[in-house]
C-alpha cells in the first residue's frame, strides 16, 4: 500500500476500528489502479505486437 495513504492514516486520530475501515476503503482504489495499469499494458503489448506484424509484412 502507499506509504503516504499508510501515513495519514496513521496520523489520523480515530479508533482503530475505523482506521482498518479507512485501510480497507482506501485499498480498494488502488488495486483498481493496478488492473487499470495491467489492461493499459496488455493493450500496448498487442498494439506493438500488431505494429511489428505490419511492419514485417511492409518491409518483406
Amino acid at each position: 500500500m502507499n506509504k503516504t495513504i499508510l501515513s495519514s492514516l496513521e496520523n489520523y486520530p480515530d479508533s482503530e476500528e475505523n482506521l482498518q475501515k479507512n485501510l480497507a476503503d482506501f485499498a480498494v482504489p488502488l488495486e483498481n489502479e493496478q488492473l487499470i495499469t495491467a489492461k493499459r499494458e496488455a493493450r500496448a503489448q498487442t498494439l506493438y505486437a500488431l505494429f511489428q506484424q505490419r511492419q514485417e509484412h511492409i518491409y518483406k
